[in-house]
């Protein structure tokens, strides 16, 4: 595994989340127009979890 590498795509993803479509291409349109694909989060579920102490909220 590498950590760094998915790290870094987190990141990439949710900086350019207001890039990513709302459909897909080609087959793949008939099965979005009646789904629509989750919205890529703010912020990467590896810095909400250091940040909220596991989920926790605050220091203790």
């Amino acid at each position: 595994a590498r950590p760094g590498a998915l790290r870094a795509g987190q990141r990439l993803a949710s900086r350019t989340r207001r890039l990513h479509p709302r459909s897909l291409p080609g087959p793949g349109r008939a099965w979005t127009a009646a789904r629509e694909l989750p919205a890529v989060p703010a912020e990467p579920f590896r810095d909400w979890w250091q940040r909220t102490n596991g989920g926790k909220g605050g220091a203790g």
